[in-house]
C-alpha cells in the first residue's frame, strides 16, 4: 500500500520555519517546498525536511510565482510578516488551497471569512495558542 503524495507549501525561512520543515517533513510521502526572497535561507530550511526543496520567491513584488505554488501545494503555511497573510489568503481562497498562519486573525483576514468559507477553504490563524504557533515550534 503506497501512501498518497502530499505537498506542503512554507513560506518565509525565518528562524520558526526550520522547526516547522522538520516536523512536517518526516513523512516520506509529504514534499515540503520552502519559498524565501534569499535562496540560502530556503535551503537551509528545506534540508530539515526528508523531502524539502527550496525556491526563491519575492512576494513583494507582483508576480505569478505564487499562484504557481499555491496551485502545486496541498495546504499553505504562511510564515510571513502577518500585514502579507491577507494576500496569501486570497491566492488561496481563490484556488482553493487550504492555509495556515502564525499570526492571530487581522480584520483583513477575518473579511476573507465568507469567501473562504463558500469556496471550502479552511484559513487556521494562530490555532488558538498563546502565545502562540510561532513561538511554541521555535
Amino acid at each position: 500500500l503506497g501512501e498518497e503524495e502530499k505537498q506542503v507549501l512554507i513560506l518565509g525561512a525565518g528562524k520558526v520555519a526550520g522547526s516547522c520543515a522538520e516536523y512536517l517533513g518526516r513523512d516520506r510521502s509529504t514534499t515540503v517546498v520552502v519559498a524565501s526572497m534569499f535562496e540560502d535561507e530556503a535551503m537551509a530550511v528545506a534540508k530539515n525536511a526528508a523531502r524539502g526543496k527550496a525556491v526563491t520567491c519575492d512576494l513583494s513584488k507582483p508576480s505569478d510565482k505564487l499562484r504557481h505554488l499555491v496551485e502545486e501545494a496541498d495546504v499553505v503555511v504562511s510564515l510571513l510578516p502577518a500585514p502579507m497573510h491577507a494576500m496569501v489568503a486570497e491566492k488561496c481562497v481563490s484556488l482553493k488551497t487550504d492555509l495556515v498562519t502564525a499570526s492571530y486573525e487581522s480584520e483583513e483576514m477575518q473579511a476573507l471569512r465568507s469567501s473562504s468559507e463558500e469556496a471550502g477553504v479552511a484559513i487556521l490563524n494562530e490555532v488558538g495558542l498563546d502565545p502562540g504557533m510561532d513561538h511554541m515550534s521555535a
